[in-house]
């Protein structure tokens, strides 16, 4: 848990968070979080965050408690970020790497993938994974299943009938 020092009369809350385990990444997003109730200094390894409002001390214990969950929850996200990377990097390179069309009748060699960065499981299971959606939405269009099952689509007069006149 992070280090902190709390100013009831300065309605403030400074905090240290250890930098062995949070990156300044992590603590930057924290920080911003709580922009909207105070303004937030950050300043070498601390973090003052001066509130709006008038805090007492439970409040600012609480607040307290908040940051440092928030630090754990951004620490979280940021290893999932950092985790996922080559997947969605893959993903964005499949999706902006079609095929070359050509408006020429001469005949175009194909665009080559570029360097995926997963490995062969990884791009077995992204395809086996694709495959199942497609064939679900095969089936569902099949079926005769609507794609619009709670009638978004549908105008006001589809669902109501045309106004009276009156």
């Amino acid at each position: 848990m992070a280090k902190s020092q709390m100013d009831v009369s300065g309605n403030q809350l400074t905090v240290r968070p250890d930098p062995s385990r949070y990156s300044p990444g992590v603590i930057k997003f924290v920080s911003y979080i709580f922009t909207g109730r105070a303004h937030v200094f950050i300043d070498g390894g601390s973090v003052t965050l001066r509130f709006h409002k008038k805090l007492g001390l439970r409040d600012l214990k609480n607040e307290e408690v908040l940051f440092a969950g928030e630090l754990e929850d951004q620490k979280i996200r940021s290893e999932i970020r950092r985790n996922n990377q080559s997947i969605r990097e893959f993903i964005v390179r499949k999706a902006l790497s079609g095929p070359i069309f050509s408006y020429e009748d001469e005949e175009q060699p194909q665009a080559q993938l570029p360097e995926s960065g997963l490995t062969k499981e990884q791009e077995a299971e992204l395809d086996k994974l694709i495959a199942e959606v497609e064939s679900d939405i095969s089936k569902e269009t099949s079926k005769g299943q609507s794609s619009d099952p709670l009638g978004i689509t549908k105008t006001w007069e589809e669902k109501h009938g045309k106004k009276r006149a009156g």
